[in-house]
C-alpha cells in the first residue's frame, strides 16, 4: 500500500511517529505491529485499518496469482 502511493519508508514512520526501521520490519514480516501502531500506520495512510488491511490481503493475492503463472 505504502508503495502504491509512493510514500517511502521515512515518510511513513514520521507520518505514523514511528521509527523507519519498525516500518521495514514490519513490512518484511520481522515484527507484527501492535494494535496502536496499527492505527497510526494507517492515519498516516489516510486511511481506516480495515481498509489498510483489505488492500495488503488484494496486493497479496496479485502476487499470489503471479507466482501461480
Amino acid at each position: 500500500m505504502r508503495r502504491n502511493r509512493r510514500i517511502s519508508q521515512e515518510k511513513l514512520a514520521l507520518n505514523a511517529g514511528i521509527d523507519r526501521s519498525y516500518v521495514g520490519q514490519i513490512e518484511r514480516g520481522e515484527k507484527s505491529p501492535t494494535l496502536d501502531k496499527i492505527w497510526q500506520l494507517s492515519d498516516a495512510l489516510g486511511v481506516t485499518p480495515v481498509e489498510m488491511f483489505t488492500q495488503v490481503l488484494v496486493e497479496q493475492q496479485v502476487l499470489d496469482d503471479g507466482q501461480d503463472r
